[in-house]
C-alpha cells in the first residue's frame, strides 16, 4: 500500500557542505528522538527527523516541530503521550486504503497495482484512459503497452466504497528539445529596452530578440519567469514569488499587437498628452517603475477590454471561444479573485461568490487572452529562437493559487533554509508548502496543471530549487526559523509529469541543482535526462599555477552560464581579479577558440573575456550555452541580491543599458553570435551520462577556487549577498 516517501541521499542536507566555524543550530545534536514511535510516525508520514547541517553536524528535530509539522499534514496529536495512538491510526486508515492513490508506469511496462490483500475475485478493476476509454482488468497488474497520458484505476469492493488510483503513464527520460546542441540568449524580460516601450520590455521585444538568436543560429532565448505578480495592493514584483503558476503578467502584453489598441477610441486616449508624457517619463528612467508602469499600461488595456466588449463581432466570438475551451473555470475564478481583492482590498472567502461579471474580472479575463494570443504568435517563426522559462518553487501566501487550492498545501507553514553562517537562525522564504499527500490524492491535478502551463510555450522549461520535487525544508509559523524539518515528496511520481508534459511538447528539461544536493537528485536528473545547471563563476580555478585550466569544463548533460539572475554580473567578478588571474584566464581561452574566432581576444576587457569563455563553453560538451544579454556591454549592477529587501537593493527593476534595436544592428555582438553557432556545430558526444556515472557532478576545486564549498552553500540558501564582495563585486 502507499509508502512514505524514500530518503534522499541518507537524510543529509539539501545543500550542506563544511563549513568552519558555523553556528546558530537548534536542537540536540545526534539525539535520538524522543519516542520510537513519534520517529516511526514521522518517517511514514514522510518527515525528515535530522539533517546535517554545514557543519557536518546532525541536526534532530525537536519534538515540538515534529508534532507541529505532523498536525499539517492532518494528523490528530496533540503530545508525544500520543505518537502511538496516532501512529496506529495512521496505519489503519493505509490498511483500509483499496489502492494506492498513484501509480507511475514508464515505458509501457506492466505494473503490478498496490491494492487491497482482498481476494481478486472480491474486486472489480476498471481502467480508464485520458481518451475516455474503459476496460475490465482481470488482475491488479496495468496491462503492458498503455499509451502516454494521465490515465485512472478504479477499484470495487463490496460494501465498500470506490476508490481511483491516479496512473501517469510517461517516457523515462525527457525530450532532448528541438536543438540538443545549441546556445541561447538570457535577458528578464521586464528590462529589455526599444524604440517602442511603455517603460518595461515586452512580448514584441522577447519577439525580436528571438529573431536576432534565431537569425544567428542559437535556438534558446530566456527570463525570469513571466507569470502573474501583485503590482497594485498588495504590491510584489518578484517573479519567484508569483499571485499564480497558472496565469501571465500582464504587465508584458505588446500594446500595438492588440487589434483594440489601433481602434480610434484607444488611439485617441494614446495620443493624450498626458498619457505621452507618463510614457516618456518611465521609458528614461534606469529603473522599472513597476506601480506606475502597470498603471499606466491598464488604463490602456482596460480601454482595449472595453472596446471588445462593445463593439462585439468576430474578435469576441474569438475571445468567447478562447474563454470557454482554453480558460475555463479556472479562468473565471481566477478573474473573479483578482476583481475582488481590487474591489475589497482583501482576499474573499473560499466560497464568496466572486464578481465574474464586473469590469474588473472582464479586464483580467481579456488581458490573460491577449498574453495567451501574443504567447502563441512567438513560436510561429521556423526561423526564431525558443523561449526558455522558469518554474519557480512557490507562489505568494495570499495569491490565487494559495486561495484555489488551499486544500492542497499545509496550514501554518512556509518553506525556508535551515541555519547557516550568515543566517544563524535559519530563512523562512514565505512560500507556503504543498502537502505532499493530498497531493497524491489529488492525482497531481495542480502540479500537472502548472508545468502544463509553461510547457505550453516554452523550448525549455528550468525548474528552479529542482531539489523540491525530492524534499523541502518546512518552517512551522509558531517556532523559530531554526526549528525546521525536511519533509520527503514522492519525487518519481513528480518526474513522471515532467517528462510526459515535455515528451508532449517536445521540450527539453532543466534543473537548478547549484550547490551540494543529495546524490539522489543529481540521480534522478540523469535518470530522466533533465539537463544539469553549470555556473562558469562557481568553476573559476584562478589561484592555481599559470598554464592549469581556468575553470573547469562544463560536463555533457549540462545548461552551461557564465552567471545567473541571482550572481555577480562577469564584470563584477572581472573587476574583482587581478592582473594575475586575468593573464591566467587569457591564456586559457587564447588557445582554445583559436585566430579566426573572436579577434578581440587579447584585450582583457570583460566583455572580451565573457565572450571568450563562452565560446570556450559552446565549443565544449554542454548540451546548451546561455549567455547573459548584458554581459555584451560589461554591466557592473546585478538583477537581484539575495538575502536583500526591495529597500536594501532595487531588485528585479534594473533596466539592460542597450536597447534591441541596437543589439540588433551591432555587427560586433552579431558576429559572436554566430561564432558561437559555428562553436556548437563541433561533432561532440551529446549523449546524457549513462546512471551510476558522474552522479557528483562537476565540483569547485576550494583548494584553488574563488569560492570556497561554503560560499556555494550560502548562495544555494539565498544568503549569499556578500558573494558580490567575495568575488570582487
Amino acid at each position: 500500500m502507499s509508502q512514505p516517501p524514500p530518503h534522499p541521499d541518507n537524510h543529509r542536507s539539501s545543500r550542506v557542505t563544511p563549513a568552519a566555524g558555523a553556528g546558530g543550530a537548534t536542537g540536540a545534536t545526534g539525539a535520538p528522538a524522543s519516542t520510537p514511535a513519534l520517529a516511526e510516525l514521522a518517517d511514514e508520514l514522510g518527515i525528515d527527523t535530522s539533517y546535517v547541517n554545514v557543519t557536518g553536524d546532525t541536526i534532530t528535530a525537536s519534538d515540538q516541530s515534529l508534532l507541529s509539522i505532523m498536525r499539517a499534514l492532518g494528523v490528530d496529536i496533540e503530545s508525544v503521550d500520543g505518537a502511538t495512538a496516532a501512529r496506529d491510526k495512521h496505519r489503519a486508515r493505509l490498511a483500509r486504503q483499496l489502492i494506492d492513490a498513484v501509480h507511475v508506469v514508464y515505458d509501457g511496462e506492466s505494473v503490478p497495482l498496490r491494492v487491497t490483500s482482498q481476494p481478486v475475485g472480491a474486486m472489480k478493476l476498471t481502467l480508464t484512459l485520458d481518451d475516455g476509454t474503459k476496460r475490465t482488468l482481470d488482475e491488479p497488474t496495468l496491462p503492458a503497452g498503455l499509451p502516454f497520458g494521465y490515465h485512472d484505476v478504479t477499484i470495487s469492493v463490496a460494501g465498500q466504497k470506490p476508490a481511483t488510483s491516479r496512473i501517469i503513464s510517461a517516457p523515462k527520460l525527457a525530450h532532448r528539445g528541438r536543438h540538443p546542441r545549441t546556445w541561447g540568449l538570457f535577458a528578464p524580460l521586464y528590462s529589455l529596452r526599444s524604440t517602442h516601450d511603455w517603460g518595461i520590455g515586452d512580448l514584441g521585444d522577447m519577439r525580436d530578440l528571438l529573431e536576432i538568436v534565431g537569425e544567428d543560429g542559437g535556438g534558446l532565448v530566456g527570463s525570469t519567469p513571466l507569470l502573474a505578480t501583485f503590482l497594485e495592493s498588495p504590491f510584489e514584483p518578484s517573479p519567484y514569488a508569483p499571485v499564480s503558476r497558472l496565469f501571465w503578467n500582464e504587465e508584458y502584453v505588446e500594446l500595438e499587437q492588440i487589434a483594440e489598441f489601433r481602434t480610434p477610441q484607444v488611439a485617441a486616449l494614446v495620443r493624450d498628452p498626458e498619457i505621452e508624457q507618463t510614457r516618456q517619463a518611465l521609458c528614461a528612467t534606469t529603473h522599472v517603475d513597476h506601480r506606475a508602469v502597470y498603471a499606466l499600461k491598464r488604463t490602456l488595456l482596460e480601454a482595449c477590454a472595453t472596446e471588445l466588449f462593445d463593439r462585439g463581432g468576430p474578435r469576441l466570438k474569438a475571445f468567447e471561444q478562447w474563454r470557454d475551451h482554453e480558460g475555463g473555470k479556472l479562468l473565471l475564478r481566477y478573474a473573479g479573485f483578482r476583481a475582488a481583492i481590487e474591489r475589497d482590498g482583501l482576499r474573499p472567502d473560499r466560497d464568496a461568490k466572486l464578481p465574474i461579471d464586473s469590469p474588473e474580472a472582464r479586464y483580467h479575463l481579456y488581458v490573460q487572452w491577449c498574453m495567451a494570443e501574443q504567447l502563441a504568435a512567438l513560436g510561429d517563426g521556423e526561423a526564431r529562437a525558443g523561449l526558455y522559462l522558469d518554474l519557480p518553487l512557490g507562489v505568494h501566501p495570499d495569491g490565487f493559487d494559495m486561495w484555489e487550492w488551499q486544500h492542497l498545501f499545509a496550514p501554518g507553514m512556509s518553506v525556508g533554509a535551515p541555519p547557516d553562517p550568515l543566517a544563524l537562525g535559519g530563512q523562512d522564504w514565505g512560500l507556503p508548502p504543498l502537502h505532499p499527500q493530498l497531493l497524491r490524492e489529488d492525482g497531481y491535478r495542480y502540479t500537472i496543471a502548472c508545468i502544463q502551463h509553461l510547457f505550453r510555450h516554452a523550448a525549455t522549461v528550468r525548474i528552479d530549487h529542482v531539489m523540491g520535487l525530492h524534499r523541502l525544508f518546512w518552517v512551522p509559523s509558531e517556532l523559530e526559523t531554526s526549528e525546521g524539518v525536511y519533509v520527503r515528496y514522492c519525487a518519481d511520481e513528480q518526474w513522471a509529469i515532467v517528462c510526459l508534459e515535455s515528451h508532449r511538447r517536445g521540450a527539453q528539461v532543466v534543473g537548478e541543482d547549484l550547490g551540494t544536493v543529495p546524490a539522489a537528485v543529481r540521480e534522478a536528473m540523469t535518470e530522466h535526462q533533465a539537463r544539469r545547471s553549470y555556473v562558469l563563476q562557481f568553476e573559476l580555478t584562478l589561484d592555481g599555477k599559470m598554464g592549469a585550466p581556468a575553470f573547469s569544463p562544463a560536463p555533457a548533460g549540462s545548461l552551461a552560464t557564465l552567471n545567473t539572475h541571482d550572481t555577480p554580473t562577469w564584470a563584477a567578478v572581472w573587476a574583482g581579479l587581478d592582473t594575475k588571474a586575468r593573464t591566467k584566464f587569457i591564456e586559457y581561452v587564447a588557445p582554445e577558440i583559436g585566430t579566426n574566432a573572436i579577434k578581440i581576444v587579447t584585450s582583457t576587457t570583460p566583455q572580451a573575456a565573457a565572450a571568450a569563455a563562452s565560446y570556450v563553453l559552446a565549443a565544449g560538451d554542454a548540451d546548451a550555452v546561455i549567455f547573459n544579454l548584458e554581459d555584451l556591454w560589461g554591466e557592473l549592477e546585478p538583477q537581484n541580491v539575495p538575502g536583500t529587501t526591495s529597500q536594501e537593493a532595487p531588485n528585479w527593476q534594473r533596466k539592460a543599458l542597450r536597447p534591441i534595436e541596437e543589439i540588433r544592428a551591432a555587427d560586433q555582438w552579431r558576429s559572436m553570435f554566430r561564432a558561437l553557432t559555428t562553436a556548437r556545430m563541433k561533432d561532440t558526444d551529446t549523449n546524457m551520462t549513462p546512471p551510476g556515472k558522474q552522479t557528483t557532478g562537476p565540483r569547485v576545486r576550494h583548494d584553488v577556487s574563488l569560492l570556497t564549498p561554503d560560499d556555494i552553500h550560502l548562495f544555494n540558501e539565498g544568503t549569499h549577498n556578500k558573494l558580490h564582495h567575495k568575488l570582487g563585486a
